[in-house]
Order: structure tokens, then sequence, then C-alpha cells
């Protein structure tokens, strides 16, 4: 096993992993477009691996992972309603698809072999509702743009799933560029085979008055490493981040949000909660940063964790960075089992050991559920998450 204070943890690759692979498979494209896939093959050669010397990273190994016997990288389905893919015309090249506040090595491949590229642009004081559900190959790399236009309002539902038990890959970015006065529900939900490595990104950037809800869900993957980053940029803007994450087994998973308030008077709220069964870990580092000027903001950040089982482990770890007067932020944690009350109380009541433990899981779960988009054409959002947490920690496959 890697340890920290080594260098880097690179992880085994095979021969799809390559400029030749890269070459054959968009060979078709536009000149303009292989160009820039080209460009950020080269990042990802260059670029080095991460290093559990870094802060970020240390407590994630991916020593556990190995994909030499991954034949091809692309493919699998995506189904869009309410989003279109990225025109491929050289002149929108400079605009051509979302752009990650950091670079690292997975956000490279991911630029390098990314296939059904979404937008969601929703004009000026219009409404929209879109879904996105991708079905993964060996090796996938989801990518989505979402911009709304000053006023306008819109819902985005973004699933990625893999049914599959063998090792894979997931390398997303998204991106949510968000105007002034307007406001977002963006509900990104992870449900992906127990051997695929998740490496994924969400950036949030909000003007002046704009409302963003974010509803994070983590319930697949053997190993998921996850950066949510949302700047305040605009004076008034409000951001509400819920997460929910779901680990059985040896489950890996590491959220790393981070909340920039850059601009007088913005609001953040951020609740995490995470439940846990057998070996499974997780790790959320929860970063508040008030910038200077950023006068009379108001933000808290939550975590908390329910744990199932004596090997189950959860390591939440609050920062925040304070550089101006005149603001009111806190957090808080908490880490423990379950209620042997709340338990003996229902199975007094007729219920089984384990529809009383069911039970109390789902209402654990429940304020963060609640901001998920319900009713109309989205109505089957709060029941897939629920279910999709549930059938983790309950040991069933999702057609079980």
């Amino acid at each position: 096993m890697t340890m920290p204070g080594t260098t880097h943890m690179p992880i085994p690759l095979g021969s799809a992993f390559s400029r030749e692979a890269l070459e054959a498979r968009f060979r078709d494209e536009p000149d303009w477009l292989k160009t820039r896939r080209r460009l950020a093959w080269e990042r990802f050669e260059s670029s080095p691996w991460p290093s559990r010397a870094d802060e970020e990273w240390r407590r994630t190994d991916l020593a556990r992972l190995d994909y030499r016997g991954i034949a091809r990288l692309g493919g699998g389905q995506t189904t869009m309603d309410g989003a279109a893919l990225f025109g491929h015309a050289p002149e929108s090249c400079e605009q051509a698809g979302p752009r990650p506040s950091r670079e690292t090595k997975f956000t490279a491949l991911n630029e390098a072999f990314a296939e059904a590229e979404a937008l969601v642009h929703v004009a000026p004081g219009a409404t929209r509702l879109a879904s996105i559900v991708r079905r993964g190959g060996e090796a996938f790399f989801p990518r989505t743009l979402v911009v709304l236009e000053e006023r306008s309002e819109a819902v985005v539902v973004e699933v990625e799933e893999d049914d599959s038990c063998r090792s894979g890959l997931c390398s997303g970015l998204a991106e949510l560029r968000v105007g002034p006065g307007a406001k977002l529900t963006y509900v990104r939900v992870q449900v992906l085979g127990e051997g695929v490595g998740n490496f994924d990104t969400i950036q949030a950037t909000l003007k002046a008055g704009s409302d963003v809800t974010l509803v994070v869900a983590n319930a697949g993957g053997q190993l998921t490493k996850q950066f949510v980053e949302a700047s305040l940029v605009g004076e008034g803007a409000r951001l509400g981040l819920f997460g929910l994450t779901a680990g059985a087994r040896s489950q890996h998973h590491d959220i790393q949000a981070t909340i920039v308030h850059a601009a007088p008077s913005t609001t953040s709220d951020v609740l995490y909660r995470t439940a846990l069964r057998g070996r499974a870990r997780s790790v959320f580092v929860g970063t508040i940063q008030v910038k200077k000027g950023a006068s009379k903001t108001d933000a808290y950040e939550a975590s908390r964790n329910l744990l199932l089982s004596k090997e189950a482990r959860a390591d939440s770890i609050p920062r925040l960075e304070i550089e101006t007067d005149d603001v009111r932020c806190g957090h808080a944690s908490a880490t423990g089992p379950l209620d042997e009350e709340q338990l003996f109380y229902l199975m007094s009541r007729g219920l089984t050991a384990g529809e009383a433990e069911n039970l109390i899981v789902e209402g654990f779960f429940a304020d963060a559920l609640t901001r998920a988009p319900g009713g109309g054409e989205l109505g089957w959002v709060p029941d897939f998450v629920r279910g999709s947490l549930m059938r983790v920690l309950e040991g069933r496959d999702r057609h079980g």
C-alpha cells in the first residue's frame, strides 16, 4: 500500500490510455476539436498523479485501483431531455464546454475523452426542466455545462449509472454558471458499479441575487473522490448544498466541499448526511472561505454521519477561513451509531429489526432528500435517490 509521504500514486493503465487510442477514436471530428483533445491529453501525460503528501488527497489511496484491463475509453449511452449536445462549430471553440477552476490529471483526461457533452442554456426570463442520464462503459467521462441567464429558472437532474461489477473509471465535470437573479436546482446522482473509481468535479458560480440548490448523492462505486466548489461572486447570492452518501462493503467516499463568499450579503447552508455499513469509509472536508469585503456573510455547515457497523468509519473536517468582519459563520459535526431507544420503540410496535433500522435510516436522510425536486415530470427523482441509497445499505442490487 502507498503510504503518506510518498510522492505519487500512479494507477496502472492499459493501452487504451494512449495518444494512439485517442487519435483513432476521434479521427472523424473537426480539426479544432481534435486539437483540443490532443492538448488535453498532453496535459494529462505531463501532470503528476495525486500525492498523499497533498492535504486533499492524503485520506484516499489510489493503490486499490488498476485499469490495465480497460480495453476502451468512452462509449456508453446518454439520454437527454431538455438538454443539448455542444455544437461542433469552430466559432464556438472557446465556449465548447465547462472549464475547471483548477485542472487535475482527471479533469484533463475528461476533456481528452469526453463524449455526448451536455449543454443546458436558459435564456433570460425563461424556465427549463432538464434531465441527463448516462450509462457508462468501461471508462466514461461525463461533461456538462449549465448556463442560466438573468432572472431565468431551471431544474436539472443528472444521473450516472453502471450496473456492472467490473473495474471501471468515471471522470466527470459539471460547471454551473448562474446569472443575476436566476434560480437553479441541480441534482447529481451517482449509482455506479461496485468496481468503479469515480473522480468528479462540480463547480458553480453565483452572480448577484441568484439562488442555487445543489443536491449531490453518491451511492455507488468502489472509490469516489468528489470536489464540490461554489463561488458566490454577486451580492445577495444564496446557496444550499445538500449531500447524501451511502456506503457498504469496502466503499470509500471522499468529498471535498469548498464554498467561497466573495461578495457582501451572501448566504450558504451546507448539510451532508452519510450512512455507512460494513467496512465502508467516508471523508468529508467542508471549507467555508469568506473573502475580504464579503461583509454580512451568513454561512453554516453541518456534517452528520450514521454508522451501521462497528467497522465503518466517517471523518468530518470542517474549516472556516474568514478574512473580514461582520459575518456570521458556524459549523457542526456528529457521528454515531443507531439510536437503540428508537430501534427498541419501533420494534415494540411490531416492526422487525431490519424494518426498524431502515425506517430510522430513511428518516436520517429525509431533510436533505426534501431538497430534491418532486412532482410533475421530475416526480421520480426523490424516490430514485432514496431507493439508490437504501439499496446500498440493504445489500441489494438496483433491480432487486
